[in-house]
């Protein structure tokens, strides 16, 4: 018989086929059908995020963190907007929010992985920037996270994400030997379309998703992906889209 699985966190998609680079990373992994999210198994991902929360596992992941890197992250989200309230979820050891110019940025950073801690109620609507870099993999919920990104965000706000891309050339080229595959915390591994899809599900709108950005970064195989929080009547619109297989990304710093 035929083991069965719960629904797929980002499109509820009940229909799954084995991925390829499964059994080079020791665990079993599964792509949904419907939307193209790959994810491990047991559980699509949320057993093996779960263990990734623990300190050791979060600690290990933030001494990972290049503060080169972070420089270019941050370089990128100045571009992006003048100025405003920034929220890092998952921020390690901060290189990125320093990097900020702290005239025209108000930072806040949550340390450890997505989901493992949360602002209180009081800061609705409160941020004009959520960032997540490679944490949104991580979790234990990439819907439950986005969730969270939607209501911390004001309307208008951007969601800024960098994720392995497993649509990327990089992932293709490499096969099973793409090296996030072998990474034990990771849960999730997206593509741009299914990021859209995750994205308008939890009410945002798609504004970007690109591959490269600046020179060296983000790292090759890994997706820069921008999503905005936008009205109730707009929402609609995309779900509608998103139904049609008809959502469409547009450069950054386009209008829409």
């Amino acid at each position: 018989m035929e083991k069965a699985h719960p629904a797929c966190d980002v499109c509820r998609g009940m229909e799954f086929s084995k991925y390829r680079g499964g059994n080079a990373a020791g665990r079993e992994l599964l792509r949904c059908l419907v939307c193209g999210v790959v994810a491990a198994s047991p559980g699509l991902g949320s057993d093996r995020a779960a263990a990734s929360g623990s300190e050791e596992g979060r600690e290990s992941g933030e001494e990972r963190r290049d503060p080169r890197m972070d420089r270019r992250r941050a370089a990128a989200v100045m571009r992006l907007i003048e100025g405003g309230r920034v929220l890092e979820m998952g921020c390690g050891p901060g290189h990125f929010l320093s990097a900020l110019d702290p005239v025209r940025f108000k930072t806040t950073g949550l340390p450890g992985a997505p989901g493992s801690a949360a602002l209180p109620q009081g800061h609705e609507e409160s941020f004009d920037i959520v960032a997540l870099f490679g944490g949104l993999g991580q979790a234990a919920s990439p819907r439950a996270t986005m969730m969270e990104v939607c209501r911390l965000l004001k309307p208008g706000g951007l969601a800024v994400i960098e994720t392995p891309c497993v649509s990327s050339l990089t992932a293709r080229l490499c096969g099973t030997r793409w090296e996030p595959l072998a990474n034990p915390r990771a849960a999730w591994f997206f593509s741009g379309a299914s990021l859209d899809r995750l994205a308008v599900t939890c009410g945002m709108v798609p504004f970007s998703s690109r591959t490269a950005f600046l020179t060296s970064w983000p790292q090759p195989g890994h997706l820069f992906h921008v999503a905005r929080k936008s009205s109730e009547t707009v929402r609609g619109e995309l779900f509608a889209g998103v139904a049609a297989g008809t959502v469409r990304t547009q450069p950054i710093g386009a209008t829409r």
